[in-house]
């Protein structure tokens, strides 16, 4: 066999690193799987790293610096959640990075390994929903990022989005022991939403309180004699916050926003808290009745120029705030109307889960309890709801 040429010998041993850098870019740029190993013999320019991060076909290739700020960002960009969550997920981020006081997030991987990161996790947030939400970051990130991906790698990745599974399951564990326990009747508190309707309606009218409490009775029907199978849509406090006000349904049209025309009465719920992309099945189109229509425009009507801008002229803090106030918090209200309406039969679940924008099995598992009616019970429930009602639809008060 020929030997080559002394020159060509020399050649290699004075370009070796380049000749074998060369022959690695080539490969993955063909495709081609390369060594972990081999490809960390080397050092490459920022660009090459770039190049080699993006497209090698190993499990971890060089380890690259990711900063707080680039992880930030990585959310921020994020078009596929609304703003509430993305502000959500960001206050998540930085009480994440609290924890590890790293100034660089890779330096968490590097630094501490899965069992002590969760540990930490855990030991700062003993309330399970809470620390599940700070490892759904690095979950999050990695779906994000391909950077990040490479960087932290599937295993890891697997490791955590375990855990945050387990932990979630005996989360679910323990509301289905409350839900055993849970013998409330949530009769009284739903008649007494629609008493303190009525209240305001007489001493009141069409205050800011009123129009709060409106929205989450009598407003929550497109008819007004408030039968069961009207009832279309009850709120969460976020999804009411910035409901933009029209006049015209050619202003209505964006499909990440949500309107109300004041004139008609026409509510456009598009972006909800369940809301993760344009496809969800929760969006909401419909009339509301006449009555919460004319209360909730007197008040419009009343308001400077200036605050005619969205339905409520007030913030999230002071919605719930007034929600509590006159009708019932946010959550313990919904687990009321989701109870009385499939308890008494009034409507059947999976309706009614739709008028909550969630599913039947977050009906079962987070909402419903354990609470049974004889006959006799349910029908006494309705005749004390329908007593209550034959108040709420007349006019009292109303020009």
């Amino acid at each position: 066999m020929a030997q080559a040429p002394k020159k060509h010998i020399e050649y290699y041993k004075n370009n070796k690193d380049t000749i074998n850098k060369n022959k690695i870019l080539n490969k993955v740029n063909k495709g081609h799987k390369v060594n972990l190993k081999t490809v960390e013999k080397y050092s490459w320019s920022e660009k090459q790293k770039e190049f080699l991060l993006e497209n090698v076909r190993i499990k971890k290739v060089i380890t690259r610096k990711i900063t707080n700020e680039y992880v930030q960002k990585i959310i921020n960009d994020d078009e596929n959640i609304k703003d509430s969550s993305k502000s959500l997920w960001i206050k998540t981020l930085k009480t994440l990075i609290e924890i590890f006081n790293e100034k660089l997030f890779s330096d968490i991987f590097k630094k501490y390994n899965d069992e002590t990161i969760i540990k930490m996790i855990k030991d700062k947030y003993e309330n399970k929903n809470t620390a599940i939400r700070h490892i759904n970051v690095f979950l999050k990130i990695y779906n994000l990022s391909n950077v990040f991906k490479k960087n932290l790698t599937k295993t890891r990745y697997d490791y955590f989005s375990n855990i945050a599974f387990d932990m979630n399951q005996k989360i679910q564990n323990t509301k289905n022991d409350d839900k055993d326990k849970d013998q409330r009747d949530y009769v009284s508190s739903f008649i007494n939403m629609f008493e303190n309707e009525m209240f305001l309606r007489k001493f009141d009218l069409a205050s800011d309180n009123h129009i709060v409490s409106v929205m989450y009775t009598i407003g929550c029907f497109t008819k007004q004699n408030l039968e069961p199978e009207s009832l279309i849509y009850v709120p969460r406090v976020d999804e009411l916050e910035n409901v933009e006000l029209v006049t015209k349904d050619k202003d209505s049209l964006n499909p990440r926003k949500n309107y109300y025309n004041y004139l008609t009465g026409r509510l456009k719920i598009n972006n909800l808290k369940t809301t993760n992309d344009n496809n969800s099945i929760f969006k909401y189109d419909h009339y509301i009745n006449p009555l919460a229509q004319k209360i909730i425009k007197i008040n419009i009507d009343n308001r400077l120029e200036s605050k005619k801008l969205y339905l409520f002229p007030i913030k999230k803090q002071q919605i719930e705030k007034k929600l509590k106030e006159h009708v019932l918090g946010n959550r313990f209200l919904r687990k009321t109307y989701q109870n009385v309406y499939e308890k008494l039969e009034l409507r059947k679940l999976d309706s009614m889960s739709r008028v909550m924008a969630h599913t039947v099995e977050t009906a079962n598992m987070s909402y419903l309890n354990s609470k049974t009616y004889s006959n006799i019970e349910m029908q006494k429930s309705i005749d004390k709801i329908e007593s209550q009602f034959r108040m709420n639809r007349l006019n009292i008060g109303i020009v």
